[in-house]
């Protein structure tokens, strides 16, 4: 058997990296074996950075990056810089995490149905959305499973919203979010 393949079939660098740190019996990489894979490769994040990358890869909002996705990231070329992102960009999305977590009020990772209406107000009262509810939520909602992931919400914020994590004044998001209150 070669190396990093099956029968004489060689694997993509990317198949072979993500095998290395997945569980063996699991088609996922952890939280902490994506930590190690990170840091194997010269970078470390601190927790809230951690989280934050997390957060950005893992569209299935299920915790943990799946293959598909880890491949999306890795076909990135400045795949680990932007994993970092600046200070205010950081601020930034740190404030939207608060945001979203304010309105899932299940704790499921998403925002429902039930629970997109006090998202849309306060966003519509914020001036950030612009649509009615239904068009609001059906942007928001990329994937059409009727509930918004942390990405999706994060996505929305970026183009709908014009919202820049990279150099938009904090004041843009709802005012009970900044740290000051």
């Amino acid at each position: 058997m070669i190396p990093g393949g099956i029968s004489g079939k060689t694997l993509p660098m990317s198949r072979i990296i993500f095998n290395k740190y997945a569980l063996e019996e699991e088609s996922y990489i952890t939280r902490d074996k994506f930590q190690s894979l990170v840091q194997d490769h010269g970078y470390r994040l601190s927790l809230e950075e951690l989280e934050m990358a997390l957060k950005r890869l893992d569209d299935s909002g299920d915790g943990n990056i799946q293959y598909e996705e880890f491949l999306a990231w890795w076909r990135q070329e400045d795949r680990f810089g932007k994993l970092k992102p600046d200070e205010e960009g950081l601020k930034l999305i740190s404030q939207a995490s608060e945001i979203f977590r304010e309105f899932d009020t299940d704790k499921s990772g998403f925002i429902d149905l039930t629970e997109f209406d006090a998202v849309y107000h306060k966003l519509k009262a914020e001036g950030i959305a612009k649509k009615d509810k239904e068009a609001t939520m059906a942007h928001m909602d990329h994937n059409d499973d009727k509930k918004i992931s942390f990405n999706e919400y994060i996505e929305w914020l970026k183009h709908a919203a014009s919202i820049s994590f990279k150099a938009l004044p904090v004041e843009v998001l709802p005012k009970e979010s900044t740290a000051s209150g």
